[in-house]
């Protein structure tokens, strides 16, 4: 009884160290796969914060616009109520100015949501590569764990040593020695 018994626990080993290896290369790949999710779910959060950064930029602009105006308005009401011309060239010229600041104020807040969503969206495409990397990284894993199980399979669960030990192994030099 205790002749099969050997083979048939060798056997037995052998395959569960084969599903072992292919579970393990399994596991590996759901991780990547997990994490590529995980990645592309920041990287639409990215994508979303890119575009929030414009539209508060366009808010930021128009306002801008909207305090040139009222500055411009009451620089015409002031020179007009000082008793001199609303049309003299340094009234027009101080009006210009205003508009004109208000228009690089616009341009300027308009540039800096525009180069933060530009950092964001830098930032999303980057999440999106690391989530790439992490399911071909899972990927590669499971096929490794696919191969180690095959040669698992095919080395019946002996190990090199004790497939090819011979006749210099420590353990038959210690017997001839003896």
């Amino acid at each position: 009884m205790a002749d099969w018994v050997t083979p048939f626990l060798g056997l037995t080993g052998t395959l569960l160290q084969a599903q072992g290896y292919r579970s393990q290369g399994q596991s590996a790949k759901q991780q990547g796969q997990a994490e590529q999710q995980a990645a592309n779910y920041r990287a639409e959060q990215l994508d979303q914060i890119a575009g929030q950064s414009i539209a508060a930029s366009q808010r930021v602009a128009q306002e801008q616009r909207r305090q040139a105006r009222l500055l411009a308005s009451r620089a015409l009401a002031v020179a007009a109520a000082s008793g001199g011309g609303a049309s003299d060239s340094s009234v027009t010229r101080i009006i210009a100015d205003i508009h004109g600041e208000g228009a690089y104020r616009a341009a300027v807040a308009l540039y800096e949501g525009e180069d933060r969503a530009r950092q964001e969206r830098m930032a999303a495409s980057a999440t999106r590569y690391e989530g790439e990397l992490a399911a071909q990284s899972g990927s590669n894993a499971a096929k490794a764990g696919n191969i180690m199980a095959l040669g698992s399979l095919l080395s019946g669960g002996m190990s090199l040593y004790e497939k090819y030990k011979g006749a210099n192994s420590p353990e038959r030099v210690i017997k001839s020695r003896s």
